[in-house]
């Protein structure tokens, strides 16, 4: 069981409760009916035989642009030859716009350039860059063209100017928002045990991205 809040309106947390009844299914927080929440590739469809074309089209745009956002927030001014985050090594995976994402590739030429290699579980054949650099503010390249566009990021995703993105974060977050932090924590975090080390994604303090906000686990309980 999980507490989540978004940045911006920490008064305001919401619960994401897990269990397992035969498979891992988180509960709806934006609702008190015992509804569970279709997560992953579910979010996109609620058959498998419908997800598969969708998987084997590769990810949309927008869900290009989540992933690299989430490198963008969680990963920034990595130096070479230095202890990185899990969450900027390859091999890590996370989700983005109700699909599961791993990091193929992570290069780290210098302090100013990260760069990075996604890839969408179920479409690996299909592998996207996500550059990242410092030009006076972190800056990731937008991985759906090629011109030299740069993505607007956390709150940036839902408000072009700051004044505006303020009293979205003061109203909270949406339930789509509250929905896909959820699911963010179902496929990161399942069947752990209590007394055991857990992965830092569900531990206290942890922050990740979902659907262009920022949220922080304010409590994770074991029982």
């Amino acid at each position: 069981n999980y507490l989540l809040a978004m940045e911006g309106a920490e008064a305001e947390p919401f619960p994401c409760n897990c269990s397992d009844v035969g498979a891992w299914i988180c509960r709806d927080p934006t609702t008190r009916h015992k509804r569970g929440l279709m997560c992953g590739a579910a979010l996109t469809a609620s058959a498998g035989a419908q997800a598969q074309p969708a998987l084997a089209q590769g990810p949309s745009d927008a869900q290009k642009r989540q992933a690299c956002c989430t490198m963008h927030d969680d990963c920034q001014l990595l130096a070479p030859g230095v202890p990185h985050p899990s969450a900027c090594q390859v091999g890590y995976r996370f989700s983005a716009r109700g699909a599961r994402f791993k990091v193929e590739q992570a290069d780290f030429p210098d302090q100013k350039h990260n760069n990075y290699l996604l890839a969408m579980e179920g479409a690996e054949a299909e592998p996207f860059p996500c550059n990242c650099s410092d030009v006076g503010a972190w800056i990731c390249r937008d991985p759906t063209t090629r011109h030299k566009r740069g993505l607007m990021c956390g709150a940036a995703l839902t408000a072009s100017a700051g004044a505006q993105a303020q009293p979205a974060l003061a109203q909270g977050p949406s339930d789509a928002q509250k929905r896909q932090a959820c699911c963010t924590m179902h496929d990161d975090c399942q069947l752990l045990a209590p007394g055991v080390p857990h992965p830092s994604a569900c531990q206290v303090g942890y922050r990740f991205s979902a659907r262009g906000a920022r949220f922080k686990v304010e409590q994770a309980d074991f029982p």
